[in-house]
Formats: C-alpha cells, structure tokens, sequence
C-alpha cells in the first residue's frame, strides 16, 4: 500500500499546479487571446473600446489566480523553515505577486475604464506582466520548490 501524502507535500503539490498554470495563463492572454481580441477590431474604428471591454477583465482575473497562487507557493515555502535558496525563491514570489496585485487593483481597472493617460497604464501592465513572466518562467525553470536536502529530510 502506498504512502499516504504529507500535508506539506500536497500542499507543494498544489503550489506547484496553481502557480505553473498561473504562467500559462499569463502568457495565454498575453500572447494569444488579447492579440486576436485586438486583432479583430478594425483598425478603422479609434478607441478599440469594445475590445478593451472583452479582454480587460481578463486580466485582472489572471492576476486575482495569480496572487493566491503566490500565496499558495509562499506559504508551501514558509512551512519549510529553510534557508539560502527559499529565500530568493520568496523574494521572485514577493516580486511577481506585487505586479500582479498592483495590475489588478490598479492598472487593469484604469485601461479597461480608458483613463488617460492609457498609453502609460498600458506600457506598466504590459512591464507588470512581462516581470511576471520572465520571474515566473525563472522560478518554475529552477524548480519552485526547492527539494528537501537529505539531512533534513523527516526519517519517519
């Protein structure tokens, strides 16, 4: 009979599934869904509003999943009491997190509303998610959660 799972290794294991579709879901809107949005509006209307209207919500709900998948991935990390690479693990969460939280509550409803000055929200959402990525890519390239270290690994 199998070993049942810890409560820390299932909660890696969601950690680990929330955060990584979190990043396809960032770069699924990013390079697919938002260009066909706008990619179907004719160029000759102006405002693209209608377009703007469709995808922006997404954007703030890619960013609501992403933060609880930060969550998730620190807490998974918090839990382990570890030092050296847990810390700079934290610290691209923190980071990746900070983007995402101030995309959401703050950039995401200025674009989707069309504030002016657009052309500014939009280029900090676009950094916003372009750091998200290039962070989140990193952090799930070295592993999100480092593996425990044989010495402090729990014999029973």
């Amino acid at each position: 009979m199998p070993a049942r799972p810890r409560p820390h290794e299932l909660l890696d294991g969601t950690a680990r599934i929330a955060f990584g579709l979190w990043i396809g879901a960032v770069a699924g809107v990013a390079f697919v869904a938002a260009p066909l949005v706008f990619g179907a509006v004719p160029e000759h209307i102006a405002t693209k509003d209608s377009a703007a209207r469709v995808i922006g919500p997404a954007f703030a709900r890619v960013d609501i999943f992403g933060l609880v998948a930060c969550a998730l991935t620190g807490i998974a990390l918090l839990l382990r009491r570890e030092d050296g690479a847990a810390r700079w693990r934290l610290l691209l969460i923190a980071v990746v997190a900070i983007c995402a939280a101030v995309d959401a509550f703050f950039l995401a409803p200025k674009i989707t509303a069309r504030e002016e000055p657009l052309r500014i929200y939009h280029g900090l959402a676009t950094t916003a998610w372009m750091l998200i990525l290039l962070f989140g890519a990193l952090l799930l390239a070295v592993g999100l959660l480092p593996r425990p270290s044989e010495a402090s690994r729990d014999p029973s």
